[in-house]
């Protein structure tokens, strides 16, 4: 918001209400550009799930960033660049890679920061407060405004 984004932060359980209303303004050009959608954790999931929804409604979304999602899901085919954050130690077997759908036409990018140095000590519990990733995200969607206007 400092930035002089419009943005509102939700609970990740009313992600369908919330799409279900730009559903609704889009039909009457209402919407505004760039849409973006970002979530943690269970919030990341719901992401996923409210990207999807919007693209089978035809609704185009600019931008969807998640944080550690705790499933993997298949990401649709509205999204024009999609970037998943994730935490996993590589020991891990369960990343947090999001696949693409079969009408995906976007980017999509699984980055996992347990291997990358820079984010040496991020985990899930605090990957959403880290200031490197959160300037990358907020510069990505100042720059899709900046493309926009």
């Amino acid at each position: 918001r400092k930035n002089g984004i419009n943005a509102s932060t939700h609970n990740h359980i009313v992600w369908k209400k919330l799409a279900i209303d730009i559903v609704a303004r889009s039909e009457e050009g209402k919407v505004g550009s760039p849409l973006v959608i970002m979530g943690h954790s269970l919030g990341a999931d719901a992401s996923v799930k409210m990207a999807n929804f919007l693209g089978e409604n035809k609704v185009k979304v600019d931008y969807v960033a998640t944080f550690d999602p705790t499933t993997t899901r298949e990401v649709s085919a509205t999204v024009k660049l999609f970037q998943n954050f994730f935490a996993t130690n590589p020991r891990d077997d369960t990343f947090r890679e999001l696949d693409i759908g079969k009408e995906f036409k976007g980017h999509l990018e699984n980055i996992n920061l347990a291997i990358d140095r820079e984010y040496r000590g991020v985990h899930h519990f605090n990957i959403e407060k880290n200031r490197k990733l959160r300037k990358k995200v907020v510069e990505k969607v100042l720059a899709l405004t900046k493309e926009k206007s």
